[in-house]
């Protein structure tokens, strides 16, 4: 578990988990990139919706490289293209470890998206 990561978001109705996404990567992935893929993701997700979202992150550092114009970083510019296509997504900080459902039941998916996650490459950073 040690040498593998976990990427992963849940999409969470009334604190009740409706969908469940989760990918194993590489030991040379950080977790900035596990963060900012799971956000990517989501996006992707809620964007084929016809529903109004609300995308909850814990990773200040991930919501901010979305922000930035001049972003360096792929997924965060791939994030991007995604929200300026869909008006329907809204992204917003949460704090970790306090008892929110929905980030408390992300943290148990990250766990076991090391074991059972769906290997996946991406570039290491």
């Amino acid at each position: 578990m040690e040498d593998k990561t976990g990427s992963v978001f849940c999409v969470m109705e009334e604190d009740t988990t409706k969908y469940e996404w989760m990918v194993q990567l590489r030991p040379f992935n950080t977790v900035f990139q596990t963060e900012l893929l799971a956000i990517r993701e989501a996006c992707l997700w809620a964007s084929k919706t016809n529903q109004q979202v609300k995308i909850w992150s814990d990773s200040e550092s991930s919501l901010h490289s979305i922000a930035l114009i001049d972003t360096k970083s792929p997924i965060a510019q791939q994030t991007q293209e995604i929200l300026l296509k869909s008006t329907n997504i809204k992204l917003g900080w949460i704090r970790a470890h306090v008892g929110y459902s929905g980030n408390e039941a992300a943290d148990v998916l990250a766990k076991k998206a090391t074991q059972e996650g769906i290997p996946t490459c991406i570039p290491a950073p």
